[in-house]
C-alpha cells in the first residue's frame, strides 16, 4: 500500500451484506490487514457493485480505502480509531463506507 505499489496478489473471499460470496484480487499485505481468507473459487464482483471499505489515513494525511471482507471485520466493526501497519507504514482508521449496489434501469419500462 505504501507508495501505491502492489506486491504479490491473491484472491480473497468477500461476503456481501446479503450473504452473497465473491472473490476479489488484492495485495497479500492488504488481505492480511483486513483479515480476509484466501479463496479463488468464487465469482468476481458484479458490475456496479462497490464493496464496503475502511478508510485509513497515514502520517502524511493520505487516505486509502481497504476492502473489508465481512461485515464483522475488526477494522470495520468498530466505532473507535484503530491502528494498522501495512508494508511498514502505520495507518489509523478514520471511518467506514458501506457497500453499494446500483442496478441498471430500463428506460422503456
Amino acid at each position: 500500500m505504501a507508495g501505491n505499489k502492489l506486491g504479490k496478489r491473491k484472491y480473497y473471499k468477500y461476503v456481501s451484506d446479503s450473504g452473497t460470496e465473491y472473490s476479489y484480487l488484492t495485495d497479500i499485505d492488504l488481505g492480511t490487514a483486513s483479515g480476509a481468507v484466501a479463496d479463488d473459487s468464487l465469482p468476481g464482483f458484479p458490475r456496479r457493485f462497490r464493496p464496503r471499505v475502511t478508510l485509513l489515513r497515514d502520517a502524511t494525511g493520505s487516505v486509502k480505502r481497504l476492502i473489508m471482507p465481512t461485515i464483522g471485520a475488526a477494522l470495520y466493526d468498530t466505532d473507535v480509531t484503530a491502528t494498522v501497519t501495512i508494508d511498514g507504514t502505520e495507518f489509523k482508521s478514520t471511518g467506514r463506507v458501506g457497500e453499494k449496489m446500483t442496478f441498471a434501469t430500463n428506460p422503456s419500462a
